[in-house]
């Protein structure tokens, strides 16, 4: 754990000198994906989990300099509300301003959002990869302007194809030791 910890520091230090903002961690679940990232990049971050209810395990875990915020029931009503693709832009624009506006209240620079994979909304009848990959698209080049860091922390699934990795700076694969390589 402490070479974890040691490279997790190592690694923050190269994306803050190279001013990158998009980071991906990816894994599986089953393989200690959230014990792992927090561990590695969970000082001084604001914590975004997608999955409500599980907030007293993840304070279990987390570092006291950092704060807990799980996504709010506003997000998840636009999120189940996309009918359309111009849709997204609103579903992005409250995401952007909720996880801004937690970060300038806590007063910290990073944040560190668990099962990315949930951000982007599921409609019925559409071409799901046309629609995550718009999503992903507007949501990353929104947060590029915000002179932030976020570290998004995808599952990896069988189901469904990683589409964030288009749009990283970094991709971190949590494997021991951790591998690393850049997409721009």
């Amino acid at each position: 754990m402490v070479i974890a910890r040691q490279f997790g520091k190592f690694l923050e230090l190269q994306i803050h000198k190279k001013k990158l903002r998009i980071v991906e961690i990816t894994d599986k679940r089953g393989s200690g994906l959230l014990k792992n990232s927090i561990e590695s990049f969970g000082r001084n971050v604001l914590f975004v989990s997608t999955v409500k209810g599980i907030e007293d395990i993840l304070r279990e875990h987390m570092n006291e300099s950092s704060v807990l915020f799980t996504i709010s029931d506003n997000y998840l009503q636009i999120r189940r509300n996309i009918k359309k693709m111009e849709d997204l832009t609103k579903l992005v624009e409250q995401f952007v301003n909720e996880l801004v506006f937690e970060m300038k209240k806590a007063k910290l620079d990073s944040s560190l959002i668990y099962r990315a994979n949930d951000l982007p909304p599921f409609t019925f009848g559409k071409n799901q990869d046309l629609i995550t990959e718009e999503f992903w698209r507007l949501l990353t080049t929104e947060l590029r302007y915000t002179n932030k860091t976020f570290y998004f922390v995808y599952e990896e699934t069988e189901y469904r194809p990683d589409i964030i990795s288009q749009f990283a700076d970094v991709i971190i694969k949590m494997t021991s030791p951790p591998q690393i390589w850049t997409v721009l």
